[in-house]
């Protein structure tokens, strides 16, 4: 039976993980259905983590520990697709940002940036250079904060994800009005 239980497992989590953006409540829902003790290997068990975690976050779960996701970013440190580790960089950042730790968030997100250049996840590479640019706002510097959300803004544009691209706009405008420098809007 143990291989029907493997085909169970592995189709729940990528019906999860297809799921994830368009219904990001079912996908949880989905991933907590599953039996982690059916999970057989350590890279069953760093891809649910890393999907669990990316669920949690899609539904506003703000995760303050990293128990969850530990097992994702100690198997993709070393293994794994180029998108898996940044994510897993990413969505371990978040979690030093819920928990205002901001530079261990930085830490993590310039481990996501240092892979970018071998990615086509557009998505993604947005998201890590908007939430560097967050971070910089809140220290503060706002060139670096425009400088990251613009990068952000070009990545979403290049996937015409055009919600995310008006929010990287609207935040650019946002960071020119707190640093009182208006002529750095392009």
């Amino acid at each position: 039976s143990l291989p029907s239980c493997d085909t169970f497992v592995i189709g729940s989590m990528d019906v999860a993980e297809m799921m994830m953006d368009e219904d990001p409540k079912s996908a949880l829902d989905t991933l907590l259905t599953i039996d982690r003790s059916k999970l057989h290997n350590k890279k069953q068990f760093a891809r649910y983590s890393l999907l669990l975690s990316i669920a949690y976050d899609k539904n506003y779960v703000d995760l303050k520990s990293d128990t969850i996701i530990a097992p994702a970013v100690f198997y993709y440190k070393r293994y794994g697709k180029i998108e898996d580790k940044i994510k897993t960089f990413y969505y371990r950042g978040r979690i030093e940002m819920n928990k205002m730790n901001y530079d261990q968030a930085m830490s993590y997100f310039l481990q996501a940036e240092e892979l970018i250049d071998s990615s086509n996840d557009y998505t993604l590479t947005g998201l890590v250079y908007s939430a560097k640019s967050y971070i910089y706002l809140y220290s503060y510097d706002f060139e670096r904060s425009y400088d990251n959300e613009f990068k952000a803004a070009q990545s979403f544009n290049m996937v015409n994800d055009t919600t995310r691209y008006l929010r990287s706009l609207f935040n650019m405008l946002h960071i020119s009005n707190s640093s009182q420098d208006t002529t750095k809007i392009r």
